[in-house]
Order: structure tokens, then C-alpha cells, then sequence
């Protein structure tokens, strides 16, 4: 579900001495373009990616595809149910596998902090759900409404906005060509205020 479940997959099957090969007939999906490229990069083609890239997309897509089937979701950590109960939901039998683990840093990197505080940002670009909450945990609480925000997309907003940001722009599609042009949107937003 993400290009780096792809990445620890991989690392996976060259431990074992495998290649390709390993998934022999298997129909593989990608949520989004991303991820489509990583499995290219390893000699290995997306049967399915969904017009929506989001878990809810990838659901609705393969429950499209026919009669419920059997599905490996090879996943990070903290990674939301819904691919998950979808699935279930419509009949499949579905493995999860936590491929691998989000890991959440100690502090902010030198001067980040006070260059948000100082008005030296002037857009936070969110990729996950996760990195919303760790940004907000590590400043112990929202950015200065000022900082205008672009996310990646649906389920990244609705976070973002349960931790009370405010969504200046929203990638469409939701990838990340589509979170640049959200970042160039949000930039060219009018600020809820001057910024110092």
C-alpha cells in the first residue's frame, strides 16, 4: 500500500534469495503511481491502481475486480484498518503483514523550530497522517495558523483538521506531483494573517 512496503518487501525477498519470480501468478495492486514505480523498479508491474489514491480507493477498486479473492497487505506499523475491513467487509480473506515501522523523531532539526516561530515558513507540506501528528506533538500542539497547509490528501486533511490546522490547499490527485501543486496553491493562498 505504499512504496515503502514495496521497499521492505524487496529487501524481503533478497533476503531469501528470491526475485520477481517469487510471485509467480499473484495480481499485484499499487495505491497510487508511487507505489506503481517502485514495483517497476523491481521488474514487477501493477495489475490495478485505483483513479483515487487512498486506501478507500484501493479498496473500492479491488472489490471491483470480481468475486472476493485473497489478499497479502504487506504494511507499516500504524497503518489505519480500512484497506483491511473493507476488504474483509466484502468477502475477502485478507493476510496483513507489517512490513515495517514508522519511527518517530526525537526533536526537530536544528532551527526548524525557530524559523516556524520567526514566520520562515510559509508552508508545511503534509505527506501522512502520521507526519501531521508528529509535527504537532513535536511542537506541542498546532503550527501558527499563519503557516499555511498542504496535504496529500483526503485522510491527511480530516487529520489535519481533528488537530486543528486549517487545509490552504489539498493535493488532487493524491500523490506527489499532486502535493506540489498543492504546496504552489497554498503558497499563492492569502495568509490567515501577515506573517512577521
Amino acid at each position: 500500500t505504499s512504496a515503502n512496503g514495496v521497499y521492505a518487501v524487496w529487501e524481503a525477498v533478497e533476503r531469501l534469495g528470491a526475485d520477481a519470480r517469487l510471485f509467480g501468478c499473484a495480481r499485484l495492486a499499487a495505491v497510487g503511481p508511487g507505489t506503481a514505480e517502485a514495483l517497476a523498479a523491481r521488474g514487477l508491474r501493477a495489475d490495478l491502481v485505483p483513479d483515487r489514491f487512498t486506501t478507500r480507493g484501493l479498496a473500492d477498486a479491488l472489490l471491483a475486480t470480481g468475486p472476493p479473492a485473497r489478499a497479502l497487505l504487506p504494511r507499516a506499523d500504524i497503518a489505519t484498518p480500512t484497506l483491511t475491513e473493507a476488504l474483509t467487509a466484502g468477502g475477502w480473506t485478507v493476510t496483513e503483514v507489517e512490513a515495517y515501522r514508522t519511527v518517530t523523531v526525537g526533536a526537530l532539526p536544528d532551527g526548524v523550530r525557530a524559523r516556524l516561530d520567526a514566520g520562515g515558513i510559509d508552508v508545511i507540506a503534509f505527506a501522512s497522517s502520521s507526519t501531521v501528528r508528529n509535527l504537532v506533538d513535536l511542537l506541542g500542539g498546532p503550527p501558527d495558523p499563519r503557516i499555511r497547509v498542504a496535504s496529500i490528501g483526503p485522510v491527511t486533511s480530516a487529520t489535519c483538521r481533528d488537530l486543528g490546522l486549517r487545509i490552504d490547499a489539498e493535493a488532487d490527485p493524491s500523490d506527489l506531483d499532486g502535493l506540489v501543486q498543492a504546496v504552489v496553491t497554498a503558497g499563492r493562498a492569502p495568509a490567515a494573517g501577515a506573517l512577521p
